[in-house]
Protein backbone atom coordinates (compact mmCIF):
# COMPACT_ATOMS: atom_id res chain seq x y z
CA UNK A 1 0.00 0.00 0.00
CA UNK A 2 2.59 2.14 0.92
CA UNK A 3 4.54 1.37 -2.39
CA UNK A 4 1.89 2.45 -4.63
CA UNK A 5 0.74 5.63 -2.44
CA UNK A 6 4.40 6.63 -3.54
CA UNK A 7 4.77 5.61 -6.80
CA UNK A 8 1.35 7.61 -7.58
CA UNK A 9 2.91 10.86 -6.00
CA UNK A 10 6.27 10.61 -7.35
CA UNK A 11 3.83 10.42 -10.72
CA UNK A 12 1.19 13.51 -9.83
CA UNK A 13 4.40 15.62 -9.23
CA UNK A 14 6.53 14.49 -12.19
CA UNK A 15 3.42 15.30 -15.01
CA UNK A 16 2.61 18.48 -12.62
CA UNK A 17 6.41 19.50 -13.44
CA UNK A 18 6.11 18.93 -17.26
CA UNK A 19 3.11 20.46 -17.20
CA UNK A 20 3.69 23.80 -15.40
CA UNK A 21 7.34 23.97 -15.87
CA UNK A 22 8.72 27.43 -18.64
CA UNK A 23 11.83 26.52 -19.75
CA UNK A 24 13.41 29.33 -21.18
CA UNK A 25 15.34 28.97 -24.87
CA UNK A 26 18.90 28.11 -24.80
CA UNK A 27 19.08 31.00 -26.88
CA UNK A 28 18.53 33.56 -24.80
CA UNK A 29 21.06 36.05 -23.35
CA UNK A 30 23.27 38.76 -24.00
CA UNK A 31 25.29 37.80 -27.44
CA UNK A 32 28.70 40.61 -28.25
CA UNK A 33 29.30 41.21 -31.07
CA UNK A 34 32.95 40.26 -31.96
CA UNK A 35 33.72 42.23 -34.89
CA UNK A 36 32.54 45.31 -33.69
CA UNK A 37 32.25 45.63 -29.63
CA UNK A 38 29.72 48.60 -29.92
CA UNK A 39 27.00 46.08 -31.03
CA UNK A 40 24.92 44.10 -28.59
CA UNK A 41 22.36 41.95 -29.01
CA UNK A 42 20.18 40.76 -26.35
CA UNK A 43 17.89 37.52 -27.34
CA UNK A 44 14.64 37.19 -24.43
CA UNK A 45 12.62 34.23 -23.64
CA UNK A 46 9.51 35.60 -25.28
CA UNK A 47 10.95 35.82 -28.44
CA UNK A 48 11.49 39.39 -28.66
CA UNK A 49 15.25 40.74 -29.04
CA UNK A 50 16.97 44.15 -28.58
CA UNK A 51 20.05 45.63 -30.88
CA UNK A 52 21.92 48.27 -29.00
CA UNK A 53 24.68 50.09 -30.89
CA UNK A 54 26.91 52.80 -29.17
CA UNK A 55 28.92 54.11 -32.12
CA UNK A 56 30.60 57.35 -31.39
CA UNK A 57 28.65 59.32 -28.97
CA UNK A 58 25.43 58.18 -30.53
CA UNK A 59 23.15 55.68 -28.61
CA UNK A 60 21.06 53.59 -31.37
CA UNK A 61 18.98 50.71 -30.13
CA UNK A 62 15.64 48.97 -31.55
CA UNK A 63 13.70 45.83 -30.18
CA UNK A 64 11.62 43.39 -32.60
CA UNK A 65 10.90 39.73 -32.50
CA UNK A 66 13.17 36.60 -33.09
CA UNK A 67 12.23 33.26 -35.15
CA UNK A 68 14.36 30.37 -34.85
CA UNK A 69 14.04 27.46 -36.79
CA UNK A 70 16.96 24.45 -37.88
CA UNK A 71 19.85 26.77 -36.25
CA UNK A 72 18.70 29.82 -38.46
CA UNK A 73 17.54 33.39 -37.20
CA UNK A 74 15.28 35.29 -38.20
CA UNK A 75 14.99 39.05 -36.78
CA UNK A 76 12.02 41.31 -37.63
CA UNK A 77 12.49 44.90 -36.49
CA UNK A 78 9.98 46.86 -34.98
CA UNK A 79 8.54 48.79 -37.64
CA UNK A 80 8.56 52.65 -35.71
CA UNK A 81 12.54 52.83 -36.46
CA UNK A 82 13.27 50.10 -38.77
CA UNK A 83 14.72 52.93 -41.65
CA UNK A 84 17.68 53.62 -39.07
CA UNK A 85 18.36 49.81 -38.92
CA UNK A 86 18.10 48.96 -43.14
CA UNK A 87 22.06 48.43 -43.50
CA UNK A 88 21.69 45.74 -40.62
CA UNK A 89 21.11 41.67 -41.57
CA UNK A 90 18.03 39.95 -40.50
CA UNK A 91 19.24 36.16 -41.14
CA UNK A 92 21.58 33.97 -39.60
CA UNK A 93 22.96 30.80 -38.58
CA UNK A 94 23.21 29.46 -35.24
CA UNK A 95 26.24 27.71 -33.73
CA UNK A 96 26.67 26.22 -30.93
CA UNK A 97 27.08 29.29 -28.45
CA UNK A 98 27.64 31.53 -31.47
CA UNK A 99 25.27 33.63 -34.25
CA UNK A 100 26.44 34.74 -37.96
CA UNK A 101 24.60 37.34 -39.99
CA UNK A 102 24.65 36.89 -43.14
CA UNK A 103 25.84 40.45 -44.57
CA UNK A 104 23.34 42.70 -46.45
CA UNK A 105 23.70 45.08 -48.64
CA UNK A 106 25.81 47.50 -46.83
CA UNK A 107 27.17 45.45 -43.82
CA UNK A 108 29.45 43.14 -43.49
CA UNK A 109 28.93 39.62 -42.08
CA UNK A 110 28.64 39.69 -37.95
CA UNK A 111 29.71 37.48 -35.84
CA UNK A 112 27.90 37.16 -32.24
CA UNK A 113 29.46 35.00 -29.15
CA UNK A 114 27.31 34.48 -26.44
CA UNK A 115 28.49 35.58 -22.82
Amino acid sequence: MKRKLLLSLISIVILLSVFFYNSPTDYSGRYYCTSNSNILLILKTDNSFELYNTLNKDFISTDGEYSISDNCISLKYSTKIKDSFASYPSYGKISGRNISFYPSIDSTNLKFMKS
